[in-house]
């Protein structure tokens, strides 16, 4: 069985949620798509799979844990050699983190 994937948002951060029916787009089509963002928490869908990008701000560490509560996933972009940051976010958060490199 063969799955398309898309991500719409690579360049931008729309609110595809509120114009596509992701769901009959998934059951018509196989299709499924996956995005990252900034913007608040939408509704959970299936067939659109979207991942919070935590930014450098305080704020943003906050509206992960809300994403993750609901069952969203959270990301985060740290330079692989910049270990004193990633051991400073490691023990910080690290109830909610798993670490991939």
């Amino acid at each position: 069985e063969h799955k398309i994937c898309a991500r719409l948002n690579t360049l931008s951060d729309l609110p595809w949620w509120l114009w596509l029916d992701f769901q009959a787009l998934k059951r018509d089509y196989g299709i499924v798509f996956y995005d990252y963002t900034k913007r608040p928490i939408p509704p959970k869908t299936e067939g659109y799979h979207l991942t919070y990008s935590i930014s450098e701000k305080r704020s943003s560490w906050k509206t992960a844990i809300k994403y993750l509560n609901l069952g969203h996933n959270a990301a985060i972009v740290i330079a692989s050699d910049d270990k004193e940051s990633r051991q400073g976010i490691l023990n910080q958060k690290a109830e909610y983190l798993r670490l991939y490199s």
